[in-house]
């Protein structure tokens, strides 16, 4: 950083990275007797992707005003090469070299009284995987069989964004609000060849006009100082995602709405207790397949309690409850945790602490994912580690604050 004058600083940085992989993948015929391995299949692959970025920009500051322009040039090197076999002559090789220029431009506000206004402007560019880039096929599920496309270019990212935020330190209230849109050009997108069987082959592609907006707002006031407090916070997002299925153009667009509110009951020194709920409503549709639209809702409620008894000793309690349901698939999943704990600081300077937990009481813990990506709508259970105690000890060099949390992000 060089100043220029008392208000304009003239910046520069450079950045580097330099990332090596090497990947060995076997595939054995075992339907054979002495179970061969499948050389067309099997695949040793040395990678190594070398990142250059070196730019400047000018910034401003005067009253509150912080104004920064710039622009950084981008390098990708891209080297893999491929072999049948570890040891053996190389088949293949990988040599992208990928270059761009990207502006970057932000805007900070300082408009006094505890408000602030922020809008940036940058362009981004992303390399596609190695994984996409290599030409060879990976059939380790027989029904979705995947391609590589060596000639695959990078995905370049326009993101905007703009940020207000207000805090009255007399009556604690607070808001802040922001929307943010991303435009993508040459997005790496996957092309399907959907089969009589229903088997589908998938070839990564590049792609222009998919995008992403995004509108959030945060309220929070008090409505007993230091005694009770609510806040109240929403979201959506729209995207779209272009793509082909049997080389047919397919445009998906997914809508996405979220509303929660928080309530903070802090009453007395020794009790305090959080509760907050959220609602959350994904919809997704397609222009060739109508039929399938969807609908999918995550909901869920949580319950942190925190109780101090005498002689340093406390009792938590957190409840989670949470709901996934898709009518379409004809998926609803009900999942309450319950994690209850109890623990003793001990010793003269309070930096020990001994803690007797039980996690999932109900022994309902299972990990459930609901996702539409895509022209793919997912919903999938899998078991996980249930009901089980634990013993734990903790020291604290700096010391352990014996006290109950009056708020719930204190640690």
């Amino acid at each position: 950083m060089e100043p220029l004058s008392k208000k304009v600083v003239l910046e520069t940085f450079y950045n580097f990275s330099n990332l090596g992989q090497k990947v060995d993948r076997d595939v054995f015929d075992l339907f054979a007797d002495s179970e061969p391995r499948v050389d067309s299949l099997s695949r040793y692959f040395e990678n190594n992707i070398l990142f250059n970025r070196v730019g400047t920009a000018l910034r401003f500051n005067a009253k509150g005003l912080n104004i920064s322009g710039g622009i950084a040039a981008q390098q990708f090197d891209i080297r893999g090469k491929f072999y049948n076999n570890q040891g053996q002559s190389e088949i293949g090789i990988i040599k992208n070299t990928y270059r761009a220029l990207l502006p970057n431009v932000s805007v900070n506000y300082d408009l006094k009284n505890s408000r602030y206004l922020n809008f940036d402007y940058n362009v981004g560019l992303n390399a596609p995987r190695i994984r996409d880039l290599q030409p060879f096929i990976d059939n380790s599920n027989p029904m979705f069989v995947r391609k590589g496309n060596p000639n695959l270019l990078p995905t370049t990212t326009y993101n905007s964004n703009l940020y207000y935020y207000v805090f009255n330190p007399v009556s604690f209230i607070n808001l802040n609000a922001g929307v943010s849109y991303t435009r993508y050009k040459n997005q790496v997108i996957l092309n399907q060849q959907v089969n009589n069987d229903l088997s589908t082959v998938y070839t990564p592609e590049n792609i222009s006009g998919g995008d992403n907006f995004n509108v959030y707002t945060y309220f929070g006031f008090p409505i007993k100082k230091t005694k009770v407090a609510m806040a109240l916070n929403a979201s959506t997002g729209i995207s779209k995602n272009l793509m082909y299925i049997n080389n047919v153009l397919n445009e998906n667009k997914g809508e996405n709405f979220y509303l929660g509110t928080r309530l903070d009951l802090t009453p007395i020194d020794w009790f305090s207790w959080f509760i907050s709920a959220n609602a959350g409503i994904n919809n997704a549709s397609y222009s060739i397949s109508t039929n399938q639209n969807q609908r999918f809702f995550n909901n869920s409620v949580q319950s942190n309690m925190v109780l101090q008894l005498p002689k340093l000793i406390f009792f938590t309690t957190d409840f989670n409850y949470t709901h996934f349901k898709n009518n379409k698939l004809g998926f609803n999943q009900h999942v309450p945790i319950l994690n209850l704990s109890t623990y003793k600081v001990v010793g003269k300077n309070k930096k020990s602490e001994i803690r007797l937990s039980l996690y999932d009481a109900f022994k309902r813990n299972v990990r459930v994912n609901q996702n539409a990506f895509q022209n793919v709508i997912s919903s999938s259970i899998s078991q996980t580690l249930s009901r089980y105690f634990m013993v734990t000890y903790t020291y604290n060099m700096k010391g352990i604050t014996a006290k109950v949390k009056k708020s719930r992000w204190e640690d």
